[in-house]
């Protein structure tokens, strides 16, 4: 297995054997962005509303390779080989590494391929029986 860190930052692994770095790849993989003004402010500081759209400059996943990446990628993209750092901090609550890794695990998406997979099982078992239906 192999890790590639895909974020702007070297990764700190702090465990019991000690401390190991991961370091910057070069791969930067980020979100589209949708900014819309709104007539909100505070303070003298414009609100605007931001969304997150597509993942740009993801590689292809490969088997056996992990992608370390934020957890916005993670959840927008919603690939098994992405990994999100479990973040260590200190007593200050300032980030000194991390303990491991984590998956996003994105139920709307894992709700909607199990709809779609049952669907698609209907209509199999309907097309055999030799008539044609539309599913809703």
């Amino acid at each position: 297995m192999k890790i590639i860190n895909c974020t702007p930052h070297p990764i700190d692994i702090i465990s019991t054997g000690g401390k190991k770095t991961i370091l910057v790849s070069g791969i930067l993989p980020r979100l589209q962005e949708q900014v819309t003004a709104t007539d909100l402010m505070v303070e003298g500081v414009a609100i605007t509303e931001k969304s997150f759209c597509r993942v740009e400059g993801l590689p292809e996943k490969k088997d056996g390779v992990f992608l370390v990446v934020s957890s916005l990628v993670a959840q927008a993209a919603n690939r098994s080989d992405l990994i999100v750092p479990e973040l260590c901090r200190d007593e200050s609550g300032k980030i000194i590494g991390c303990s491991g890794f984590f998956r996003v695990k994105n139920s709307e998406v894992e709700d909607l391929k199990n709809k779609i997979h049952k669907a698609e099982k209907k209509l199999v078992a309907l097309k055999r029986g030799g008539k044609s239906y539309r599913i809703l």
